[in-house]
This record gives structure tokens, sequence and C-alpha cells, in this order.
């Protein structure tokens, strides 16, 4: 099983535990005296649900009773967000603590902590197998809290701690090994496509099992108030396996490495659609099928990684909002040089345009050749209805699979309609870009003449772990 990894920063003296302030702390190496920014450069922290399903995850996949993500933010690193464990909410009902320990860290630690700084520095991962013999920084208020072993391990921008309770049946006397889930999936699952859930299937001898599962709370909020029972895609999954040589899309998708997008009522209302190998597979040969359906999700995706597969569904009512809808086709045209961009609506099976915008040196060219209407506006009038043939034309098959798309030539291509190939050679389109989003898809394309970008490739516009070329 993987684990996490990290580059090791350039190298560091570790902060004494005694007289240390965490304020002033600097690098020996950093002539400036700057304090602790200068010491290390990562990504962008993890943000929302998705860093919420990866706080859980570690949890679900360690036995860990709590995590804590802390995060390098201006001159200090502090806490951002924590997951608690519901057995360690058991625990913590019992007794007559006001809150838990991640929680209370939080308000007891208010510019940093020795422990989780000396991680960020050295780049490498600390156990604290007995919290009651250590030196920790914090020991007294894990003790105060039932926390008896704590780990520490670099995390994207920052350190996720994570530990268990004396109550608890996890004890580690070794670093825990744990899955490194793939988080730009997950982000674009809940950022990009309006994911309510993830679930993270490990192989357990010859079957595929529930290994960690995250539910986005909008989702939970919701699925309480239709029904009382408790019962979710989550709880349904957790009572199911998969074989690992078989036909369902969790093997297939380690089988094939690719990932693997099951959607439903695309065809008559009473198939799944699903884009397996070569062909399709029934409900039949899905057992969560009828489960998703159930609870109103309409996609299901399974993506591979070397420690199993991320699955994630999507609800079919789920759209942009007007507001978010104009500065996403706004936006995306400004940052691929495209002529224009618009967004198709999945609407009962049919696909609409809900909105469009035009870059305004297109629209000058278009007027400058006498034209009144732009290739998005002609295509009002053009939209395709997916139902019966998921994969009849381009928008429908992105809507189907939801897969980007890349046209290099639209004036020739065969996967878009012939009415928009042929407004396409009218209106002078030049490329087209097709990618998924909450709700539908969003269509770019660039335009003859210098006023728009040129691609070549899906590369010039949509990153490679993306690509699905025509």
């Amino acid at each position: 099983m993987i684990t996490d990894q990290s580059t090791p920063p350039p190298a560091a003296v570790v902060p004494p535990e005694e007289g240390y302030d965490p304020t002033t702390w600097v690098l020996p190496s950093d002539p400036t005296g700057q304090s602790l920014p200068a010491c290390i450069a990562r990504g962008v922290p993890l943000t929302g649900d998705t860093l919420a399903a990866a706080l859980k995850i570690r949890c679900d996949t360690s036995g860990a009773s709590y995590a804590i993500y802390w995060a390098k933010q201006r001159s200090e690193v502090l806490w951002v967000a924590s997951y608690v464990s519901a057995d360690y909410q058991q625990e913590l009902k019992r007794s007559a603590l006001p809150n838990d320990y991640a929680t209370a860290s939080k308000e007891t630690v208010e510019h940093g902590d020795r422990d989780v700084l000396t991680v960020l520095l050295t780049g490498e991962p600390v156990l604290v197998d007995n919290v009651g013999a250590s030196s920790m920084q914090r020991r007294e208020l894990a003790l105060k809290y039932g926390v008896s072993t704590i780990a520490f391990a670099p995390f994207e921008d920052g350190v996720v701690e994570f530990g268990t309770t004396a109550a608890s049946t996890t004890q580690w006397s070794a670093m825990p090994q744990v899955p490194a889930v793939p988080k730009e999936v997950m982000r674009r699952a809940f950022e990009e496509l309006g994911a309510l859930y993830v679930i993270f299937w490990s192989r357990d001898g010859e079957r595929y099992r529930v290994a960690a599962d995250y539910e986005v709370p909008s989702s939970v909020n919701a699925r309480l108030r239709r029904r009382s029972d408790g019962a979710s895609i989550l709880s349904n999954a957790r009572q199911r396996s998969f074989p690992v040589g078989g036909a369902g899309p969790v093997a297939m998708a380690v089988q094939s490495g690719e990932e693997q997008v099951v959607s439903f009522g695309l065809e008559d209302g009473g198939e799944v659609a699903s884009k397996l190998g070569a062909g399709h597979i029934s409900r039949d040969g899905l057992e969560l099928a009828q489960a998703a359906m159930e609870f109103g999700i309409k996609t299901m995706h399974f993506v591979p990684f070397e420690g199993g597969v991320i699955e994630y569904g999507v609800a079919g009512e789920a759209e942009l909002t007007d507001v978010t809808m104009e500065a996403t086709l706004k936006m995306q045209c400004e940052a691929s040089g495209a002529a224009y961009a618009m967004y198709w609506k999945d609407t009962r099976g049919v696909a609409v345009v809900a909105g469009s915008y035009i870059n305004p040196d297109h629209t000058a060219q278009l007027l400058r050749n006498g034209m009144r209407l732009s290739f998005a506006e002609a295509s009002l009038s053009i939209a395709k209805n997916w139902q019966g043939s998921p994969l009849a034309c381009a928008v429908g098959t992105v809507l189907a699979t939801r897969k980007p798309l890349f046209i290099k030539d639209a004036k020739t291509s065969g996967v878009l309609s012939p009415q928009r190939v042929l407004a396409a050679r009218e209106y002078g389109i030049d490329s087209i870009c097709m990618v998924p989003v909450l709700g539908g898809v969003v269509e770019y394309g660039t335009s003859d003449g210098p006023c728009t970008a040129t691609w070549h490739s899906f590369e010039d516009v949509c990153s490679e772990d993306r690509k699905s070329v025509v």
C-alpha cells in the first residue's frame, strides 16, 4: 500500500524544546532574518470538502480517533481543520470534557506548535507512541483528553496530526501506513462536479471492500430531511463487496487503469449506460445501481490509483447558479484565449444552452464580417436531445462519460452534430473544448483570425491527466 511521501525541505535546525518562541524562530541559513515562511514552499492548502474528506479517510484507514491539519499561513503554522471519529465522540459524551482534543488544540495553540514545526521543517514523519512519557508541547492537554499516541506527517502545504485515545482498540508501535489518496481527484469531484460523497475501495483478499468514505454535509442534511432510517449510499456500500476478477466498475477501473463512469437514465430510463472497455453494462451488472438511483445519484465515477479505487457520485439536480455560471464562462474565455464559452445544462435528459459569453474582440470581428449572431447564440437552436443515445453528439458524450473532450477542427468534426459543423464553418470556429462541470458541460472554442488563441492539442487548454482527444 502506498504511503504519503514528501520531498524534504532545505536543511534546518529543529526548534529547541526550552525557550522556544515560534513567532521569532528563524532558519540559520536565512540572511534576511525572515520568520518561518522562508523555510519551505509547497502548494495551495486543501480546503472545504476535499480537506474534510482527506482527514476522515486518514482516520478511517489508520484507526485514528482524530486528525488535525496544520498549514503555513503567513508567518505562522496554524490549525486549519480537524476531524473527530464517531467512537471518540462517544467517549467524550461519557466524560465531563467540554470538547475534543482537536478543538482544544485550536484554542490553546496560538502561534504554532513545536512538534508540528519539527515535521514541517525536516520533512520527516514523527510518531509519539507514549504521550505520557514524551516531552510534547501539548502533553498535558493530550493526557487531559485521553490521547495516548500521536503521529505527525508532512501533508500538502503543512502537517497532518492524527492520534488515538487510550480507550481505542488501535495503538501504534510504529508509524501507521496510510494510503495516499488522490486529492486532486477529490478536489475535482467536489469543486468542479459537485460530488455528494467519496468512497475508498481497497482490496481485501479476493474482494474489494469499503475502507473509508465521506459525505458532504449538505447531502447529509438533505437526506435526513427526506428520510429517518439513517440509510445512505455510504451505508449501502459498506454492506457490499466486489470480486477482484469481476466485471463491476471497481474491478474494471483497476484492470484498465482508467476512470470508469456510470450514468443513469441516459437511454430508455431503465438501462445504465457506462463506458467500460468497448461496451456497456446493464443495471444487473452494477450492484450499487439501485441504491444510487434511490439516493438521487445520476453519475458515478470510479478512479483507480495505487492504493485502490476512489468512487464519487453526482446528483442529477445539481447545477451552476447564474452568478457562478457567468463568472465561470468569462474566466474560461480569458484564461484560455477562447472566442466564446457556453454552459450546456442537463435538463431531464436534454442538453440545453443555459448561458454563454462572447469575447469582445471576437464580437468585433463578427461585426466586421457582417455577422449579427455568434456561434454560441446560433447553438441555442441546435440543442441536442441526448436521451436515447448518450453518445450521439459531442455534448452528449461529455454528459454521459463526464470526461473532457477536445475537437481540434470543428469544421470537419465527426463528433459534432452536422448542424453545428455547418455553423462552425459559417462562424469561423476552429477548435472546441468541452469540460464536465456541476450540472452540465462548459464548452469553449477558438475562431479564425488573430483575436483568439490557437490550440494545436489538448495540452493547450486542459491538463494532461484529463485528456480525451478525438
